[in-house]
């Protein structure tokens, strides 16, 4: 295992960087749960030690631990400076993983408050992939995935991974936030993997 050298903070760590890290592309993981505990924490976290054994440096974006205030005016000059290091954050990145718990049978209010924030013009100055993480209290909610987030992101011009992850309650143990699904697992390193390629290809198409 690659060394690491990480910073503690209350739930997801913000950064993480990886002696030989071979990533040229700037990678953000998404969690958009303000609940603690929380299994898409739980998944994004999955997510993490993904890219860490491939060598791949990444920041996240952890809602939970962050008071992003409701969006209110697209005038960067009215954020405080949590609001303008967290949008300046999502903006850099070329690859991201976003997760979301569905509630009321729509994505978290906290990644919409992130996403309602976006500057348009700023982001579609570069092209940018994703890949899709959920988690919902049964199979139906999977729904979500394809009829909201996907939609918002190709809307944004992002290149969405066909292969997406959905997590019910069983597929956790412990107290039912440790992540312990041997599919769900798999899913994720197949969206990772595609994800990732994704990018690839289109640096070397842009060459």
């Amino acid at each position: 295992m690659a060394e690491k050298y990480e910073e503690e903070v209350k739930g997801m760590k913000p950064y993480v960087a990886i002696m030989g890290s071979t990533n040229s592309a700037n990678i953000v993981v998404i969690c958009g749960s303000r609940r603690e505990p929380s299994r898409v924490r739980a998944l994004m976290g999955y997510v993490g030690e993904v890219l860490e054994s491939k060598n791949l440096e990444y920041e996240n974006i952890d809602l939970g631990s962050i008071e992003l205030p409701v969006f209110r005016s697209q005038d960067q000059n009215e954020w405080d400076e949590v609001t303008r290091e967290t949008v300046k954050k999502y903006l850099d990145a070329d690859i991201y993983f976003i997760g979301s718990p569905v509630y009321f049978l729509g994505i978290s209010g906290a990644l919409k408050n992130l996403i309602d924030h976006t500057p348009w013009q700023e982001f579609k100055e570069k092209k940018r992939v994703a890949g899709i993480v959920m988690s919902g209290r049964n199979r139906q909610h999977n729904l979500i995935s394809d009829s909201q987030l996907r939609p918002i992101f190709v809307y944004l011009g992002v290149e969405v991974a066909n292969t997406s992850v959905f997590a019910i309650e069983p597929d956790f143990g412990g107290e039912g936030f440790d992540l312990e699904s041997p599919e769900v697992k798999n899913r994720i390193e197949e969206m990772v993997q595609e994800t990732i390629g994704l990018s690839e290809r289109m640096e070397r198409n842009d060459k």
